[in-house]
C-alpha cells in the first residue's frame, strides 16, 4: 500500500476508541476495502528536517462493509484525516454518504486532512471550522464563513479540528451533539 492511502493513526483510533467507550456504536467502512480487511495507519510527527515525518502506524480493522453502511442506522460520521481524503474526495460515493449525513441532519464530523472531504460534498460553504495550515486554504476555498487555526469548532451539527492535538475538544464537542452524558 503507497502513503497515499494512509489515514492519520491518531485520527482513526482515538475517536473510534473513545466513542466506543462512552457507549456508541462505532464502525469503520472504508470504499476499497471489505469487513475484517485492514487499512494501514501512518504516524505523522512533525521534526526539525521536514514539515511531518510519517510513519507506519497501525492496522485499523474495517468493521462494516461499505455497501452495508445506510446513514439511518447512524447518528455520525467522523473522517479523520491522513492521506486517504485525498483519494475519499474523487470518490463518488464517499462524497454522496457524507452529504446524506449531512442531509439528514446526522453530526459529520472532520478532523484536519478530512477536511478535504467536506469541502467536496458542500459542507464547508458558510459554516466556521478550525484547520490546520494544509486545509486552511481548501477551507476558506469551499466557502467557510471562518476558519480558526487550531482546535476544534461545532457549528450546528459540523464539527471540525485542526489536527490530532484537538482531539480531546474535537470528540467533547461530538459527544455534546450526540447528548452522551459522562460523569464519574
Amino acid at each position: 500500500m503507497s502513503t497515499q492511502d494512509y489515514v492519520d493513526d491518531y485520527e482513526a483510533n482515538v475517536p473510534f476508541r473513545a466513542l466506543a467507550g462512552v457507549g456508541c456504536r462505532v464502525e469503520a467502512a472504508c470504499p476499497t476495502k471489505r469487513k475484517g480487511e485492514a487499512c494501514v495507519t501512518a504516524i505523522y510527527d512533525a521534526t526539525p528536517a521536514a514539515a511531518s515525518d510519517e510513519r507506519r502506524g497501525h492496522n485499523f480493522a474495517v468493521t462494516a462493509d461499505w455497501g452495508d453502511v445506510d446513514a439511518d442506522r447512524y447518528a455520525c460520521v467522523v473522517v479523520p484525516g491522513g492521506r486517504a481524503p485525498e483519494l475519499l474526495a474523487t470518490r463518488g460515493e464517499a462524497v454522496a454518504l457524507v452529504r446524506e449525513f449531512a442531509g439528514k441532519g446526522k453530526v459529520v464530523a472532520s478532523i484536519d486532512q478530512g477536511h478535504l472531504l467536506l469541502a467536496a460534498a458542500g459542507l464547508l460553504d458558510g459554516r466556521s471550522c478550525a484547520s490546520g495550515v494544509a486545509t486552511r486554504v481548501v477551507a476558506g476555498l469551499a466557502g467557510a464563513a471562518s476558519v480558526r487555526h487550531g482546535g476544534a469548532v461545532a457549528d450546528g451539527k459540523l464539527v471540525t479540528a485542526a489536527s490530532w492535538p484537538d482531539l480531546a475538544e474535537f470528540i467533547a464537542h461530538i459527544i455534546s451533539l450526540l447528548g452522551i452524558t459522562v460523569s464519574f
